[in-house]
């Protein structure tokens, strides 16, 4: 079309209408819409039970290439299949349930996946919103009950025109600071159509998780925090989450030069070998301090290095919640906040942990070698 042609059709269109369309932009249907959002951020699975307020998006799931709609039984089994997806792919979570008790069932899984810092987006379908706070049949506040159990976003779409706002907005969340989020979709707004690009915009979230190597300046500046604490004479212990689990080995291989006990969080069992002469078990089970071993290790602690952990309070604090022990935090994906509430002497992160903690561990093996040839050499 000719210059001209071009500068009309751009004049007759709506605000959201000239910020969405591109030369590559297509219609779509909400539920339509939705899919390829879950696509963009990485989803590959999508974990739900049926009914007549998301047969639209179900629909649109199934007919997705790249996206397989994995049916539950109870949408209690839903939310807990996405949160473990998540955990051991790496990548968001999705689970969908219909109006009413489908969404309510979803909460346990949800409040679950929160806790522990994993990403998932939860879609659920809603009546008409002609229908909605008016006429009982499953008519709850979705997005209220959402909210009232802290999850890091809840909100309901009530036109087509807010959803994709929204939806960026929940989508941005969950990737950037690991949190779980809902959307509310009424059953007019999965049919309804939109104009858009197909490439969902998740804006600058991904920046949040580190990817980059670390440097040999940040290496070194690890292994210094870890030598400060051998050559300070202070009880180290090494504690690692379940996002640890790819990085077991390099674990125990620090473990082992710094004669370190290693205790694991609940959800972290497995992520080293749990017949290594150094572990020591779990710590903080349903609450309290853990195994017999553990809590006897934590008595005697004085600075935890904690990789991957998510959950801290177990680990350096007393029973009133405050900090007795010192920290050195180790991670891949630090969210902004985490460590808010204590105080760590040292923070590292970076991409690609378990080349680093190679790096470092080969540092800690040079620098043990030569203070023994110094302490020869003296004697």
């Amino acid at each position: 079309p000719s210059q001209s042609t071009k500068s009309n059709k751009i004049s007759t269109m709506t605000e959201n209408e000239q910020v969405m369309i591109t030369d590559d932009s297509r219609l779509f249907t909400g539920a339509e819409f939705l899919c390829h959002a879950l696509d963009s951020v990485g989803v590959t699975h999508v974990f739900g039970g049926h009914g007549g307020a998301v047969v639209p998006l179900i629909d649109a799931i199934v007919a997705h290439p790249k996206l397989t709609w994995v049916y539950a039984k109870c949408e209690v089994n839903a939310s807990q299949m996405a949160a473990a997806y998540a955990k051991l792919n790496g990548r968001p979570g999705c689970c969908v349930a219909t109006s009413g008790p489908g969404a309510a069932h979803l909460l346990s899984g949800l409040v679950d996946a929160d806790q522990d810092r994993v990403p998932v987006v939860c879609i659920t379908g809603m009546k008409p919103t002609s229908s909605m706070r008016h006429s009982d049949f499953q008519d709850i506040d979705q997005s209220a009950i959402f909210r009232m159990a802290s999850l890091g976003l809840s909100e309901t779409v009530s036109s087509i025109d807010q959803l994709l706002p929204i939806a960026r907005n929940a989508f941005t969340l969950s990737v950037a600071q690991n949190r779980v989020t809902h959307l509310a979709v009424p059953i007019d707004v999965q049919m309804d159509e939109v104009t858009a690009r197909p490439d969902f915009c998740l804006g600058r979230a991904f920046e949040a998780r580190r990817v980059t190597p670390a440097s040999d300046l940040e290496i070194e500046a690890l292994s210094r925090a870890l030598r400060a604490e051998i050559d300070s004479d202070r009880h180290v212990l090494v504690a690692c989450g379940y996002r640890a689990h790819s990085v077991g080995k390099y674990v125990e291989q620090i473990a082992e030069l710094l004669h370190a006990p290693i205790l694991t969080s609940y959800d972290g069992k497995g992520s080293v070998d749990e017949h290594h002469p150094l572990a020591f078990g779990v710590v903080g089970v349903y609450g309290n301090a853990g195994t017999s071993g553990a809590v006897d290790l934590l008595d005697k602690c004085d600075t935890v290095i904690g990789i991957c952990v998510n959950e801290w309070t177990e680990l350096v604090s007393n029973k009133s919640g405050l900090q007795l022990r010192r920290i050195i935090q180790i991670d891949d994906s630090l969210v902004a906040g985490d460590s808010l509430r204590f105080d760590p002497v040292s923070v590292f992160s970076c991409g690609h942990l378990g080349e680093a903690l190679g790096r470092v561990a080969k540092s800690l093996e040079g620098y043990f070698e030569a203070d023994i040839k110094r302490k020869t050499r003296l004697t």
